[in-house]
């Protein structure tokens, strides 16, 4: 049984898709042309690079989920296949961004605290590999948990009309 969405809801969803697809992307790009062309191009750190494949991730989810979740507003539920493609997107991103993130931190934790070699590493190399490597380990992931149809989060269940509320005891 889907549930119902009063008018006011919709629009002031429709608007917050809106102004996150607009306002929201215009400034993740804004970071990622800083990052590329701020300071001195040269200078580019492999955290600075890996903040920018985030945002990249963020554009990526944003420009997938909200025409989805602008659907769902107008007409209720979305088919099965097209809330599974959206919690992959939302996930992916998830775990991508956090691995990024993870990764730049522990780097500049290896730079602080004397492992020797983290200064002569070529970050381009390191950068590259990072974000190939997250692509890939979210990609995994997030395949392993739609194949054993582990998918069922609560975005997926609104958006299909199968979410229950939890009974009160």
């Amino acid at each position: 049984m889907p549930v119902e969405i009063s008018t006011a809801f919709l629009v002031l969803g429709t608007v917050n898709n809106v102004l996150i697809m607009t306002i929201g992307n215009l400034l993740h790009y804004g970071i990622i042309q800083y990052e590329h062309y701020g300071g001195d191009p040269q200078k580019r750190t492999m955290s600075n690079k890996m903040i920018s494949f985030s945002c990249y991730i963020l554009i990526l989810h944003t420009m997938a989920s909200a025409p989805v979740l602008e659907t769902f507003l107008i007409y209720g539920i979305v088919p099965a296949e097209l809330a599974q493609l959206i919690e992959f997107v939302r996930s992916f991103g998830g775990v991508s961004v956090t691995l990024a993130l993870t990764e730049s931190i522990l780097f500049k934790c290896f730079v602080v605290f004397g492992w020797r070699f983290a200064a002569s590493v070529q970050d381009d190399f390191f950068a590259v590999f990072f974000v190939a490597f997250n692509i890939i380990a979210s990609g995994l992931i997030m395949g392993i948990h739609i194949f054993l149809g582990n998918i069922n989060q609560m975005g997926y269940g609104i958006l299909t009309g199968t979410f229950q509320m939890p009974s009160e005891m």
